[in-house]
């Protein structure tokens, strides 16, 4: 009230017009605290894990935000074109920032389940406000950022609703608030990470994140299907393979190796979620990139001659210190970027190619015939 009506006298405001929009201001004010109190409310149990358990949650969340953003919105405008109001919009934008910062994980988590039509919404409702995002008023720069370009672009493809989620909402909030904290190195930028993958014909290993990869390193061997880490340490990749045995069938294995994400500049956020299949498919840019590290991975066999799929893993949201802002991919047609299915459940090999999709030259084992032991031979 203080500040609302001090900017009114500060330009001469009548006392009848300062007093409409203190009324008007604080009428949307009461509606924004009975919003952002009941936010805890809302949102799922810290140690509720399970993606399917969080998803009952997730549509009010995105409800809630939507309103949130609507009412700053609206408190925003009730202040009009006149007297100084850079000290309440800084507030308003404190608010959204920290409102987007508690529900936006989930928001994005969901974000595949979205219709296209509720994602044209939050798209218009987001991207239009500029207390939560610049990306309405920056769009007419002559030379934006690179991440200010491709917002512009994502702003109008609700089928790039992941994309914008994160790359024009979240990761600015992950971002330095004051640059002037890295004198030397200048300003650091959240950055997602980039998945990495080959194979061979017998053979498949991914790589959750491309920097980690160690291949002079020796790999630890699945055992009961479960490949896991210790709590500070992350899964950096997956390898799995047919095995040939000269008198018993062929043989799986599954390997993987553990590393430390502090070693690569890569931040891990207090937000574990569980899934069927591969969680990583939950937080997938474009083609391969990612804002989450993989911490577990349980293998659940399948028919004679055929790789094990994974049948749930546990992810944990992340980003990489980055000297450059993310911009997504440099293609001109984004649609070209599209995954052209998100395949959440199979096996290593089905998920080790997202950039090359057509480049995997593993091929399904056939059933052999036993081989015959050397006469005198005996089977143990």
């Amino acid at each position: 009230n203080d500040m609302v009506s001090k900017s009114s006298k500060l330009l001469g405001g009548d006392v009848a017009a300062a007093m409409a929009r203190v009324t008007s201001f604080n009428r949307w004010a009461i509606i924004e605290h009975d919003l952002s109190t009941s936010t805890e409310v809302l949102r799922p149990p810290e140690d509720m894990h399970r993606l399917e358990e969080r998803a009952h949650f997730a549509r009010l969340m995105e409800t809630h935000l939507e309103m949130y953003i609507l009412v700053l919105s609206q408190m925003h405008r009730s202040l009009g074109d006149r007297g100084s109001t850079q000290e309440i919009e800084a507030s308003l934008t404190r608010k959204a920032q920290r409102m987007a910062r508690l529900l936006l994980p989930d928001l994005i988590l969901h974000s595949q389940s979205v219709s296209l039509s509720e994602a044209s919404r939050q798209l218009q409702i987001f991207g239009s406000s500029p207390l939560l995002s610049p990306v309405g008023r920056r769009c007419s720069m002559t030379k934006p950022t690179p991440r200010d370009a491709l917002c512009c672009r994502l702003s109008s493809q609700p089928e790039f609703h992941l994309e914008f989620l994160v790359t024009c909402l979240w990761l600015p909030l992950m971002d330095p608030m004051d640059p002037m904290e890295h004198p030397i190195h200048g300003p650091n930028f959240a950055h997602p990470l980039r998945v990495d993958g080959f194979s061979t014909e017998t053979s498949c290993l991914i790589a959750p994140d491309a920097s980690m990869r160690q291949p002079d390193e020796l790999p630890d061997l699945v055992q009961d299907g479960l490949a896991s880490c210790a709590d500070h340490q992350v899964l950096q990749s997956l390898l799995q393979e047919w095995v040939q045995r000269t008198f018993f069938s062929d043989q799986e294995q599954i390997h993987y190796m553990c590393g430390d994400p502090s070693e690569r500049h890569i931040t891990l956020l207090p937000f574990t979620f569980e899934t069927d299949g591969l969680c990583l498919e939950r937080v997938r840019l474009f083609q391969n990139d990612v804002v989450a590290v993989l911490t577990s991975a349980h293998f659940e066999s399948r028919l004679e001659h055929q790789l094990s799929e994974i049948k749930r893993s546990t992810c944990r949201l992340a980003y990489r210190d980055s000297g450059v802002q993310y911009g997504g991919l440099k293609h001109l047609d984004l649609l070209s970027t599209l995954p052209p299915r998100r395949r959440h459940k199979g096996n290593v090999c089905d998920h080790c190619h997202w950039a090359s999709p057509d480049s995997c030259v593993f091929q399904p084992r056939k059933p052999r015939p036993k081989p015959q032991l050397p006469h005198g031979a005996v089977r143990f």
